[in-house]
């Protein structure tokens, strides 16, 4: 990206789930994490989509109004979205990425699964619903019934609903026991239905969460750049919480034997995106799964966005830039935390923010025996 540009921000972090929701409460460290990326002057967007207290509280003190009011400005989204087109529009900006409805086609889970490839049992099985057939509850019901029922032994013990249009496995219904429960499906279907339709797909507990982060060129001459990859620290209905990894030749990697894998496949699914018309930071998320004693790879979703990967990449840059003795430490294995418990310290932790003395987010080491580091 240019450099010393200006650049006018907007955070609009899950705005892909279509919902208006209560702003999340790590938004604000978020925010500032995301704008270290940039080089040049960043300000925020004035926009309704940060009106929550906790977000102008955050992010006055780096509001510059003068900066505010100059010319040769690019505006910057998390993800574009009809609201953020608003914002850009009212303020007279040119937005950096390619059009929302390119976005909004590559973002859509549905794109990655249709685009699927190698040796992935579940993802045979996954069947996706338009919002159109969930209108009648009843027959969807019928339906997603039917599926689970044709599913293996192995399959049926687990599923989730997972809306097309989601983030940080938000919205998602999980249920058990073969069958849908009929009292979760009907009070979910309007809202699955907002957030684009669903995907059915059988549920796996024992797995490893992944990603890969990337950078398409505007330039279609200019090869996809792979950032690096990343383990995902998640709950156990897939919420994020921090990434981890380890670093080989000042990149960092998820360091797992399907690394190699990973990113062949997130190649493949970034040159299908860069065919549709999608351009900028974008990401792949994926997870290994145990299936007849084999490692199998599940593709989950393209990001056509910022990831919060992309931000711990950006990190681990500064760290290596500004610390060298710090930088050391995490060689050879870190995690990164963006919502630390209350009272949680970390041997070598490296603050990223506070409040008052209490740090709320953080990298650390995170010591792995390997011999590749860098």
């Amino acid at each position: 990206m240019k450099k010393d540009a200006e650049w006018v921000l907007l955070p609009n972090f899950g705005g892909e789930e279509k919902i208006q929701e209560p702003t999340n409460p790590v938004a604000p460290r978020l925010a500032i994490l995301w704008s270290l990326l940039f080089s040049g002057r960043t300000t925020w967007a004035p926009s309704p989509l940060m009106s929550d207290e906790r977000l102008d509280d955050w992010l006055s003190s780096s509001c510059d109004e003068e900066a505010m009011s100059t010319e040769q400005r690019a505006g910057a989204a998390w993800f574009a979205s009809e609201q953020a087109d608003a914002v850009w529009q009212q303020s007279s900006l040119t937005p950096f990425g390619p059009a929302t409805a390119i976005v909004h086609s590559c973002h859509d889970k549905a794109f990655a699964w249709q685009r699927r490839e190698g040796d992935d049992p579940l993802g045979e099985l996954t069947r996706v619903f338009e919002p159109a057939e969930l209108a009648d509850p009843d027959i969807f019901i019928e339906q997603a019934n039917k599926a689970i029922g044709n599913w293996p032994a192995w399959a049926k013990r687990d599923w989730t609903l997972k809306p097309r249009f989601g983030s940080s496995g938000r919205g998602r219904v999980a249920g058990t026991d073969h069958t849908i429960d009929t009292s979760i499906i009907r009070r979910s279907l309007p809202r699955l239905t907002q957030q684009g339709g669903l995907l059915l797909e059988p549920f796996c507990r024992e797995r490893t969460d992944l990603s890969v982060q990337l950078f398409i060129p505007a330039q279609t001459d200019q090869a996809i750049d792979v950032v690096g990859s990343l383990e995902g620290i998640v709950t156990k209905s897939g919420s994020y919480l921090g990434h981890r990894g380890i670093v080989r030749n000042k990149q960092a990697y998820a360091d797992h034997p399907m690394e190699e894998l990973l990113h062949q496949q997130a190649i493949s699914l970034a040159s299908h995106a860069r065919q549709a018309g999608f351009w900028g930071p974008c990401g792949m998320d994926a997870f290994v799964y145990s299936h007849e004693g084999k490692d199998r790879l599940h593709i989950c979703e393209f990001n056509a966005r910022w990831t919060v990967g992309h931000v711990v990449h950006g990190l681990l840059r500064r760290c290596r830039r500004l610390n060298g003795e710090t930088w050391s430490t995490l060689r050879n294995g870190f995690e990164f935390r963006l919502d630390l418990p209350e009272g949680a310290t970390h041997p070598g932790q490296i603050p990223l923010t506070m409040v008052g003395s209490r740090v709320t987010s953080a990298i650390f080491p995170r010591h792995v025996h390997t011999g590749k580091s860098g």
